[in-house]
């Protein structure tokens, strides 16, 4: 009798030959990445990026994602999506739209007994996400359908690790927390006998994962087609710090690296994978109306949000594939010019700065023509 862990890992196999045949059979010739960042109460922004993204494709087939990755709550993200078949990104896209215009702070977290400051003293975290495991396995009924990288941060080793549709229901569940356990806020989780904590501590952002999987299918990187959701809009945004409360400014702190980490994880990306068709980039056209500490799930500012989502996809597909994207790229290389501490050398830097100009001039060259 097969027992249980050999029986996923069977089913797994399984699943991802029947999912390249799938792709041999219908000719399939480019293999479609969509991946999802991370950033607390601002995943309602993805919701309405995604279901633009669903909804004005020219052709359904270009946005029946191959591969989907997330970190943080694009982890828990990715978590519903998981849950819908290639070719029904319609229905896929609605559920996510339903999740975030009801979802309430209460379904994610709840105080322990004895409070905040009885948490902090002697709990492993401030809040308790017993009711985020709950409401995961309401949307979560079944272990994925479709591929998918979750990307969370052991704690043990400080290594960034994935983990994929391998996983049966409840240890994909358990994996979305890890991903989504932002440090202090949330529990770090125990899975698999190890630590993990919130992917966003190093990584806020995972293309590679996709882009990896769609190579190891046999596709090469010019047939690889990524899509991005940020939920940075562009810049770190300034406050007024000084009266910050210790948990503000720890935030404050996870914010700044997070977005640094993302910008040089994204010219990283450029320059490991510069044949992808980086095609759509979303980016919040103006700031997300999410606290400092971005877990309020106020219900008027994620229908904000929602909607801002819907609009800013809108503009990034009505200014053609590869524009935004390009945006996103200048806009990278530029924030991290001046950063010696940054995780992409200065020849990288450089190399991708060129390669920019070079594509935006061969543009115009077609234009004029």
């Amino acid at each position: 009798m097969l027992t249980k862990p050999l029986l996923l890992t069977v089913s797994s196999i399984v699943l991802s030959s029947l999912l390249l045949q799938a792709a041999v059979v219908r000719g399939q010739d480019t293999c479609q990445v969509l991946a999802l960042e991370g950033g607390g109460d601002k995943g309602a922004y993805e919701a309405g990026a995604l279901w633009t993204l669903v909804n004005n494709a020219t052709n359904p087939n270009n946005v029946q994602y191959d591969v989907i990755t997330g970190v943080s709550i694009g982890a828990i993200n990715t978590a519903l999506l998981s849950q819908y078949p290639k070719g029904q990104e319609a229905q896929m896209a609605q559920q996510l739209i339903n999740l975030w215009s009801t979802i309430e702070s209460d379904d994610i977290y709840q105080e322990y007994w004895g409070g905040v400051v009885y948490a902090a003293l002697f709990k492993p975290s401030l809040f308790d996400t017993s009711p985020g495991r709950t409401l995961l396995n309401q949307y979560v009924t079944g272990a994925p359908v479709r591929q998918v990288s979750i990307g969370t941060v052991n704690a043990n080793t400080g290594q960034f690790e994935r983990f994929n549709e391998s996983l049966g229901k409840d240890d994909f569940i358990s994996a979305a927390l890890c991903s989504s356990a932002m440090p202090a806020i949330f529990p770090y989780q125990q899975f698999q006998g190890n630590t993990y904590i919130d992917g966003g501590c190093t990584r806020n952002l995972d293309i590679g994962a996709g882009v990896l999987r769609c190579r190891n299918q046999g596709f090469s990187d010019d047939k690889i087609v990524v899509d991005t959701i940020f939920l940075d809009d562009g810049a770190i945004q300034d406050v007024v710090a000084e009266d910050f409360s210790t948990l503000q400014m720890l935030m404050r702190t996870l914010e700044i690296k997070s977005y640094n980490s993302a910008m040089s994880y994204l010219l990283t990306a450029k320059y490991e994978f510069p044949n992808v068709q980086f095609r759509y980039a979303v980016t919040p056209s103006t700031k997300l109306p999410s606290s400092s500490i971005p877990i309020g799930f106020n219900t008027d500012n994620l229908n904000t949000m929602i909607q801002l989502g819907k609009s800013d996809a809108l503009a990034a597909i009505q200014k053609g594939e590869g524009v935004s994207f390009n945006e996103a790229f200048a806009l990278a290389a530029e924030v991290m010019k001046g950063d010696p501490l940054s995780v992409i050398d200065p020849a990288k830097l450089e190399k991708v700065k060129m390669m920019l100009k070079m594509e935006k001039e061969a543009k115009e060259q077609v234009t004029f023509a």
